[in-house]
């Protein structure tokens, strides 16, 4: 009997996720590679959280068991929630799929405003789901569009803000509106995977509306403002309600032991918190005026990466840019996205589009 006829119904037509920038595109002998294709935080981890691991390498034959309830204590505490509001998973892309898991049937909708984060889109492939997308407005989601699309059949809806490939966010205006309209039998999945990254004071979180009681998963992640994203570790904050089972789906000891003693570092780390902060605020200002001064249409960012067409064929586009070390990500042939790295890679990437555009 063939594999393919064993499989669960529904997995057998499972599509692939496909990781930004692998594999990686050859780089010529003797330039160096600057790797802006996948939102890593190119400033790196914690000084103190590098450190500290190093001291926690000879347990690693240990089970994670007595790391994981300090975890949830200390991200608890850093948001001023119960540990019981928290589920800790292999980066939020783990919890995304738990999520599923929890509350997907087949022939269930979801809603979400596309484009968005990949990881959403693949779900009907993987749950027998029906996606509802509503285009995004200004390259943000259109929530007023989604609450216009929920039937009694949606399930879940999602809302990745800011956005993501785009960078755009959603006004506190409008986002308030969606969950104070939202059904009761939906579930609200708010991926706020790059909210540290900012740069309003008066942006807020959708978390005010767990503390409300409301059926509101908001998801966030390590992998970004914290640079750990080799290491994974991905948390969802939710009402007790949702959390007790929810975190039944972190799978016995979950995220390693490693991550789990860094996340407890890296949270207290105000130093490199700001630090981190500033590097990407000051270099995606560099960049956005740099591509605004090429012509190049840009979507203002409040993410660690900047959208924008290059006017161009964007395969060709990206395939010069190689030829400079520099690694980028395409969307489709108009659209690209270069994410904020240290001065010098930014540096590096502004002046290898130089260079391309004077050969023209």
């Amino acid at each position: 009997m063939n594999v393919l006829d064993l499989l669960n119904d529904v997995k057998k037509e499972a599509v692939d996720y496909v990781p930004g920038g692998t594999p990686l595109p050859p780089i010529p002998e003797g330039i160096t590679k600057c790797k802006l294709d996948a939102n890593e935080n190119q400033f790196g981890p914690s000084p103190k959280v590098v450190e500290a691991l190093k001291g926690y390498l000879d347990d690693m034959y240990l089970y994670p068991a007595n790391q994981i309830t300090p975890t949830r204590n200390a991200i608890a505490n850093n948001l001023g929630f119960e540990p019981n509001n928290i589920v800790m998973g292999t980066g939020s892309s783990s919890l995304i799929c738990a999520v599923a898991d929890l509350f997907f049937n087949p022939g269930d909708e979801m809603v979400l405003s596309t484009p968005t984060y990949i990881a959403y889109t693949l779900l009907e492939s993987r749950y027998g789901i029906t996606p509802v997308c509503v285009d995004n407005k200004n390259f943000a989601s259109d929530v007023h569009g989604m609450l216009a699309s929920i039937t009694p059949k949606t399930k879940i809806a999602v809302i990745v803000n800011p956005n993501n490939p785009t960078g755009a966010k959603v006004s506190n205006e409008d986002m308030r509106y969606f969950m104070e309209n939202v059904p009761e039998h939906v579930i609200t999945v708010v991926d706020e995977a790059y909210f540290e990254w900012v740069d309003d004071k008066e942006h807020i979180s959708m978390m005010e509306y767990v503390k409300a009681g409301k059926n509101v998963i908001v998801l966030r992640t390590f992998s970004k403002l914290y640079g750990l994203a080799g290491l994974r570790l991905g948390y969802a904050v939710t009402t007790p309600e949702i959390q007790q089972h929810l975190v039944k789906l972190e799978f016995n000891y979950g995220a390693n032991r490693l991550v789990l003693q860094g996340a407890q570092i890296a949270i207290k780390d105000e130093e490199y918190i700001a630090a981190s902060i500033n590097n990407n605020t000051v270099g995606r200002n560099y960049i956005s005026n740099a591509l605004k001064s090429f012509g190049f249409d840009i979507v203002e960012s409040s993410a660690s990466f900047v959208y924008f067409n290059p006017h161009r064929d964007t395969q060709k586009f990206i395939l010069d840019l190689n030829q400079y070390g520099v690694i980028i990500r395409g969307f489709g042939p108009t659209y690209v996205r270069v994410s904020i790295g240290r001065p010098e890679q930014n540096e590096q990437f502004v002046k290898a589009v130089e260079a391309i555009l004077a050969k023209k």
